[in-house]
C-alpha cells in the first residue's frame, strides 16, 4: 500500500491554517464549502516526546509518536479558494503533508 500526498499545509497563524492542495486536486474540491467541519488526515511531521508522566500505552493517549505517524483532526472550514483551504483547530505543523480530505 502506498499513500500519496494531495497538499501542505502552508502557513499557520494562531489557529488559522492554510492547506495548499495539489492543482491536480483542485477539482476534488467542489463541493466541499458546503460543508462547515472537515477531516484533514496529515503525516504528522516532527512527534513530540512522550511526556514522562504518561502511564497509558501509545493507542490510549493523542500523543504523537505512534507506529504510523498519521495525525487526524476534525477542523472548522472557513473557505475554499480555488485549491486553498482555510481551516480553523488543527494540531499539524506547517509543511505537514496532507493525506486527504474528508467532510464532516
Amino acid at each position: 500500500m502506498q499513500l500519496k500526498s494531495i497538499g501542505k499545509i502552508i502557513e499557520i497563524e494562531g489557529d488559522t491554517f492554510k492547506l495548499l492542495i495539489d492543482k491536480e486536486y483542485e477539482e476534488q474540491l467542489a463541493g466541499l464549502d458546503s460543508h462547515h467541519k472537515v477531516m484533514v488526515i496529515y503525516w504528522v511531521q516532527n512527534p513530540e516526546n512522550k511526556p514522562f508522566y504518561e502511564q497509558r500505552g501509545v493507542f490510549a493517549t493523542e500523543y504523537t509518536g505512534r507506529p504510523n505517524p498519521l495525525g487526524v483532526d476534525i477542523a472548522e472550514l472557513a473557505t475554499v479558494e480555488g485549491n486553498l483551504l482555510i481551516v480553523h483547530g488543527l494540531k499539524a505543523r506547517i509543511d505537514s503533508t496532507i493525506i486527504d480530505l474528508r467532510p464532516v
